[in-house]
């Protein structure tokens, strides 16, 4: 198990550096005139802190991003709209939230042969280095949930951790997936093998790194609720804490690879609050 993840995602610490918990009252504990000690406290808010260990600089910025919460998440459990705020969509044919059967909470995104579903999205330059990703189950996939991430950059589609396919293979399916700089749709072909189902939607403003896909897959977790994550690993006392994050200041170095050349590094301090 990881030290510490952030929605499954895990946070390489720097091994000089341990992770630090600060708490933080809600109230005062004060004493009075007399010397009275007198406390308003109502409860406890955990804050960490830390220090990522090297990183190459394509990884170090999306584990700023990440830390950071950029991007938008789903989770279907009350509706269609996003985490962030983000609906209410334009629905063609017969789709829609429902309730019960989603890989994760209490709802899902039910699209039956050729229902569709469209966010409004405003990715401008972000769309060439956008990160899409979702559970799906539909027959064309032995109806089990399988969880797919796009990389748009390149058109790549990683199944469970692997890559697998691409874009416009998945046509082929009867999954429907269309990102542009305006918006994103999900559906099912109009001759579609029957009901597809998503959940745990995630777009991402910045290309994920490959080492992060199998951790993803297999984390046993939804991702966000964006900007917040759900906090966990081994040395997380209390794992399961919604936090907000922030990466810090960052230190670059230039570091001998496996590979038997250097290259740019960084590592950064960062900070979660519940």
């Amino acid at each position: 198990m990881a030290f510490l993840t952030l929605s499954g995602i895990p946070i390489p610490l720097d091994a000089g550096s341990p992770l630090q918990y600060r708490q933080e009252l809600l109230g005062e504990v004060r004493r009075s005139f007399a010397g009275q000690l007198r406390s308003s406290e109502r409860a406890r808010r955990w804050t960490y802190s830390g220090n990522t260990m090297p990183l190459v600089l394509e990884e170090s910025l999306a584990m700023r991003n990440l830390i950071d919460g950029r991007g938008h998440s789903w989770s279907f459990d009350g509706g269609t709209v996003s985490s962030t705020g983000i609906g209410p969509p334009v629905v063609t044919g017969d789709a829609g939230g429902q309730m019960g059967g989603g890989r994760f909470g209490t709802g899902r995104l039910r699209c039956a042969p050729g229902g569709r579903v469209q966010w409004p999205l405003s990715l401008g330059a972000d769309l060439g280095r956008t990160t899409l990703a979702f559970w799906v189950r539909t027959p064309d996939l032995d109806n089990v949930w399988t969880h797919l991430v796009i990389d748009w950059a390149t058109a790549a589609v990683y199944r469970d951790g692997a890559l697998w396919t691409t874009v416009d293979v998945l046509g082929d399916y009867s999954i429907v997936v269309a990102l542009t700089a305006a918006y994103l749709e999900l559906g099912c072909n109009t001759d579609g093998g029957g009901e597809i189902s998503y959940d745990d939607l995630v777009v991402l403003p910045y290309c994920v790194p490959a080492s992060w896909l199998t951790a993803w897959a297999t984390s046993g977790a939804p991702f966000g609720p964006l900007p917040a994550h759900v906090v966990g690993g081994s040395g997380v006392h209390t794992p399961g804490l919604l936090m907000r994050g922030q990466a810090r200041d960052g230190t670059a170095m230039e570091l001998w690879t496996e590979g038997g050349q250097f290259l740019t590094h960084e590592a950064f301090d960062f900070e979660l609050r519940e």
